[in-house]
């Protein structure tokens, strides 16, 4: 298959107006266009463009869709990446509703404080069909400050294989270095030197653990990434309603640590847009302890009102009245670690800037970008989805299996065919000290233990078992018997 012409732009340019149209109808929305037309400007000519034709071009020979795979991206906020269906189905848009029957949408003049998934129900006006709540208000960074431009997919190994041995067909990527089943796809473009693509493995760590859960869970319970929903069904209240338990995470990596932990004692996860602002708090630093944590508990702010992410910032900035260049220029060192001068922090106290966010500005390290989070959160509710609604036991099996402990160990213990104490330390230690488990995943392995004892109708094996407290080091000498 040859995805080159000359005329790539133009191409891209058909394609994704032509997907615009069937989502939105003709003429689509002002603030869908002028969106298109901003993404185009930026890529049209720099090589960008034929990465995303040829990405679109190679996941459709391969007969994946991205929105059924773990997917994590350096520039989740393209517009165009969305409307040819390789970034995961993460729409960047601000939130809004759309009718997928008479195209009818519905944009809000201002921005809501969530993501699509957290507004309410609405039926539209033209037909009483009911409305798609969707996008995720990320603007696209890329754009103002030439970031590098890829994704990062985590496919099945056969998958894996035949669409890197569709982008060595193309002859456009530089190097292509294969690792396990993850395939990064990175567009970028230096000055004077023109377009670098490259093809490498993904190196972190525990997105790759997750995503291996993921795709395991995919295939135990045979319920695909793509059908699990975000917004207010009954299911995903059930999961809404857990989010606010430490408990519930048990099994899912990025979220069993002490700092989520404690984060949660200020920081309420009534809604999905909460969730993704928590890996922001999480994962920025000088963004809560000493910061965040002190402007929630002392009530000089609410929740919503707290900066975690590099939009949040360059959003507060623009209402106070600083265009939007200005406004970037403030906002772009806190990626970079940098701190704000004299003369800029004097520039925000003549804008009425309050003191409490000057104050947070400069306390606060590094902010990333929202569609990081908003990739991270995904992946984690996915998890909860699937331990909650879909098959608890395909998720602790799944787990196991990627966290390496030894699954069939866990049932025989369950079974009560061994004793706990020895057995319940070989888990956390795996017989070598190299090999040792954090608190997390000890818990974890109770947590399935005591699942199989419910599971077997073993009630009173499973009281005693509560009574293990997996935090402690166990020897030979607190062996217990279940």
């Amino acid at each position: 298959m040859n995805y080159i012409s000359k005329d790539i732009s133009k191409r891209l340019m058909l394609r994704v107006r032509e997907r615009a149209v069937e989502l939105y109808g003709e003429p689509f929305p002002k603030v869908v266009n002028d969106r298109i037309e901003e993404e185009l400007y930026y890529v049209t000519g720099t090589g960008a463009d034929e990465m995303l034709l040829v990405t679109a071009g190679a996941f459709k020979e391969i007969g994946v869709s991205t929105e059924d795979i773990p997917v994590k991206s350096n520039c989740g906020g393209s517009y165009l990446a969305y409307l040819l269906g390789i970034n995961g189905g993460i729409n960047p848009l601000r939130p809004h509703y759309r009718c997928a029957n008479c195209k009818h949408s519905e944009f809000d003049e201002h921005k809501y404080a969530c993501v699509g998934a957290d507004l309410p129900n609405e039926a539209c006006p033209v037909c009483g069909n009911p409305m798609i709540r969707e996008g995720f208000n990320i603007d696209p960074w890329f754009c103002y400050d030439n970031l590098m431009y890829g994704f990062e997919y985590f496919l099945p190994t056969d998958k894996f294989s035949a669409a890197i041995e569709i982008f060595r067909r193309t002859g456009c990527i530089r190097s292509i270095e294969e690792n396990a089943n993850t395939l990064s796809i990175h567009f970028s473009k230096y000055l004077g030197t023109g377009a670098e693509w490259w093809v490498s493995g993904v190196s972190d760590s525990w997105a790759l653990q997750t995503a291996n859960q993921l795709s395991r869970l995919a295939d135990l319970t045979g319920v695909p990434l793509g059908r699990i929903p975000l917004d207010y069904f009954p299911d995903t209240l059930t999961v809404r309603s857990a989010l606010s338990q430490g408990a519930s995470f048990i099994g899912i990596h990025q979220m069993m640590n002490r700092y989520i932990q404690n984060v949660l004692t200020r920081f309420k996860l009534r809604r999905f847009y909460d969730y993704v602002r928590l890996f922001g708090i999480c994962y920025g630093a000088g963004v809560w302890f000493g910061n965040g944590e002190l402007l929630l508990k002392g009530g000089t702010i609410t929740q919503d009102e707290l900066p975690v992410c590099l939009e949040d910032v360059f959003d507060y900035l623009q209402k106070a009245g600083f265009n939007r260049e200005t406004a970037f220029t403030y906002t772009k060192p806190l990626k970079e670690g940098n701190i704000i001068s004299v003369q800029q922090e004097n520039a925000l106290h003549s804008h009425g800037v309050p003191r409490w966010f000057i104050t947070s500005f400069k306390k606060t390290e590094m902010l990333d970008i929202r569609s990081k989070f908003i990739y991270d959160a995904l992946m984690a509710w996915r998890l909860l989805y699937y331990k909650i609604c879909v098959n608890l036991e395909a998720f602790y099996r799944s787990y196991l299996e990627t966290a390496d402990i030894n699954m069939e160990l866990c049932w025989s213990i369950s079974n009560g065919e061994t004793k706990l104490g020895p057995k319940l330390e070989g888990l956390l230690y795996n017989d070598s000290p190299s090999c040792q488990k954090d608190e997390y995943t000890l818990w974890a392995a109770k947590e399935i233990m005591e699942q199989g004892f419910a599971f077997r109708g073993l009630v009173r094996h499973a009281i005693d078992f509560r009574q293990i407290n997996p935090s402690k080091k166990w020897t030979q000498k607190s062996e217990r018997s279940a």
